[in-house]
């Protein structure tokens, strides 16, 4: 959600941690990534864009979990998938809309 340029050294090359990074290259944060070091280079929240891609989690919920409210919290539209596993894990408590009265939220 920062603006500017971090890098981020030791980063967990694990699917999970990859995942993300893939998700927030295709909403439109610049990432680029050397062995266990990724330099993202932020546009501020207003800055991310849907693009209409779906968003490939892989297996990741915590990716989901984290990234919708992001996603949300922008005001952008976006489809999250992932594998199969993924596909049956419960997203009920964050698939619900987001209020009208919620602050920033561009609703209402």
């Amino acid at each position: 959600m920062a603006s500017g340029e971090s890098t981020l050294r030791n980063f967990n090359t694990g699917a999970d941690c990859l995942a993300t990074l893939d998700c927030l290259r295709a909403l439109g944060v610049g990432i680029e990534r050397r062995s266990d070091e990724v330099t993202v280079r932020g546009r501020g929240r207003d800055g991310l864009r849907s693009h209409g891609k779906v968003l490939d989690a892989a297996n990741s919920g915590t990716t989901v979990r984290l990234l919708a409210g992001l996603v949300a919290g922008a005001g952008l539209e976006a489809t999250f998938d992932g594998d199969s596993s993924l596909r049956r894990r419960p997203m009920e408590r964050i698939a619900r809309p987001v209020p009208t009265d919620y602050p920033d939220s561009g609703y209402g």
